[in-house]
């Protein structure tokens, strides 16, 4: 069935917890993570996980939409994941070597929570919102390392980073389209943001 996942206090004010919408039925499930606030869920490429972030201790989860079958994959500062195509790997934003003084770089791990691989750090400068390419050979990514928030990619190998937008106005994050040829992000600030 063709589901969304989405964050929501519908049932709590105080508990902003994961529900999944079914766009046939209309019918909106609670997941029921046990966490007050979970955040950023990504279903797994098969359809049968979703990826979460756990504010306040900031770590990333799985679990079944069913809320079953629970799993900490990280016990670090990390948030904003993203499964690889073929949903063996996770890509997320971590400051994780230095925390809590480095900005966010960007890390790979595996679906299990092992070997984990820092793609791109950058001391200085937080690089963020990480999303796996359809083809999975880049990362997309967002960063302020020409001074202002702009779109980028990387190789899974750390290199060949390429900047993708050139704006006036700050960018935030950004979405492969399904085949990899066009990406959606937001633009502008001040309350005047957009899709483009």
């Amino acid at each position: 069935p063709e589901r969304i996942v989405f964050s929501s206090n519908r049932s709590d004010p105080a508990i902003l917890d994961l529900y999944v919408l079914d766009l046939e039925t209309q019918e909106i499930s609670p997941v029921n993570t046990g966490f007050e606030v979970a955040l950023f869920g990504r279903w797994s490429p098969d359809g049968h996980m979703i990826l979460f972030t756990v504010a306040n201790i900031w770590n990333l989860y799985t679990i079944l939409p069913d809320g079953t079958d629970l799993t900490q994959l990280t016990d670090f500062s990390s948030a904003n994941a993203d499964w690889s195509p073929d949903g063996g790997r996770i890509v997320f934003q971590s400051d994780h070597d230095n925390e809590p003084k480095d900005p966010p770089d960007i890390y790979v791990i595996d679906s299990t929570g092992e070997n984990m691989v820092e793609i791109l750090d950058a001391p200085e400068i937080p690089d963020y919102n990480a999303r796996w390419s359809p083809d999975g050979e880049k990362i997309l990514f967002t960063s302020n390392r020409t001074e202002k928030t702009e779109l980028f990619t990387i190789g899974l190998d750390g290199a060949e980073i390429l900047q993708v937008t050139e704006s006036e106005a700050p960018i935030g994050g950004g979405e492969w389209s399904p085949d990899g040829s066009r990406i959606v992000f937001t633009y502008g600030g001040f309350g005047l943001t957009d899709l483009y």
